[in-house]
């Protein structure tokens, strides 16, 4: 709430927010406060003003939203907590309130005049579960974009440590690889919630390994769970690793990709989905193209292989002839003018005493 540009906000700090940006309004609430929104969409044409108050207090207008911004579309209330329990009176509790004068409750208003939002499916198995697979960079995060604006109405949930990095507000990691660490035991505690959840879930990950597939799949249980796998050919799938390079400045490195591409598993009907989709190449093409990665990566490692092994060679070979060449120096220390050899097992007193490396004949 208060990241995007029809979203706003009034914290316990005393700030509103909006499009990620704070600014001092109000005063600070804590436990006991009663905190009222008013929505004023009569003293200003064509505008729509938010304002807050706390107890009997109240401290002005917050925003000033014009009809244009929000095309006609209802403004819902939302409420974040942490560890608190509350309760919201629309004019149905007789509880002890603070209202301005010209301002009445929801509940005062006709049905005609209220706009019911979208209802949560009733049970789980109306819920849907899409999961991507793909590798690295070859665009599900697009199509996983435009679905959910085509099908607004499902209002889907994405889970994907890109969203959790996005939503962080304080980065005190060390690293990129700790950040990544952090999200990602962030998102399997997320997807552990989302078992006990009525919601459609998309999956933004690549899910190449069956395992960690059925892994996911078996937490959330008892949805429609489905798969869409997005496999473009080869020459297009390198320019959308290189537009991903250049534009948004996503390194990954081809060591990563190919370890993916040996272990690629396509995923099936009967494994643990209700329905496969490929979104790109079909079923036939794709399954030729994962067996050309997997000889591709096959013929990568063989080739690494035979490398290392000369060098192997190389660095024994050098190894021995460093050897040879030093069997042939004398270590000696001059002790009462007395040449004694140091590579015998006679343990000498060595404190003090100047060692000469001698090149033997």
């Amino acid at each position: 709430m208060g990241d995007e540009s029809l979203s706003y906000g009034y914290e316990g700090t005393g700030k509103i927010w909006n499009r990620n940006k704070f600014e001092w309004y109000g005063e600070r609430y804590s436990i006991g406060d009663i905190i009222t929104c008013y929505a004023d969409f009569e003293s200003e044409l064509g505008n729509v003003l938010l304002s807050f108050g706390k107890n009997d207090l109240n401290f002005g207008i917050a925003y000033r939203i014009s009809y244009e911004d929000i095309h006609s579309r209802p403004l819902f209330l939302h409420i974040f907590i942490k560890n608190l329990s509350f309760q919201v009176n629309f004019g149905q509790l007789n509880t002890k309130y603070f209202l301005r004068s010209n301002f009445r409750f929801l509940n005062d208003y006709d049905q005609d005049d209220r706009i019911r939002g979208t209802l949560a499916p009733s049970s789980k198995q109306e819920c849907e579960v899409i999961m991507m697979v793909d590798l690295p960079g070859a665009g599900k995060s697009y199509w996983v974009e435009r679905h959910c604006a085509i099908n607004t109405d499902k209002k889907y949930v994405v889970l994907s440590t890109n969203n959790i990095i996005y939503k962080m507000k304080n980065n005190n990691c060390d690293s990129s690889y700790e950040m990544i660490d952090r999200a990602t035991k962030c998102l399997k505690i997320i997807f552990d919630l989302a078992s006990s959840q009525k919601r459609n879930f998309i999956i933004d990950q690549t899910n190449v390994y069956g395992n960690n597939r059925r892994r996911k799949m078996f937490l959330i249980d008892g949805f429609y769970r489905r798969a869409v796998v997005i496999i473009p050919d080869d020459n297009q799938y390198q320019r959308r690793r290189y537009k991903q390079l250049i534009y948004q400045q996503k390194f990954i490195p081809d060591s990563f990709v190919n370890q993916m591409k040996a272990n690629f598993d396509l995923p099936e009907v009967a494994d643990v989905f209700d329905d496969v989709e490929y979104a790109e190449l079909t079923f036939r093409y794709a399954h030729d193209l994962v067996m050309y990665y997997r000889h591709q990566t096959q013929f990568i490692k063989q080739t690494l292989r035979i490398n290392n092994k000369r060098k192997q060679k190389k660095t024994n070979h050098c190894f021995h002839i460093k050897k040879n060449y030093y069997r042939s120096i004398q270590f000696n220390y001059y002790r009462h003018d007395n040449n004694i050899d140091l590579s015998s097992n006679d343990d000498y007193y060595c404190s003090n005493v100047m060692l000469k490396m001698v090149q033997s004949d």
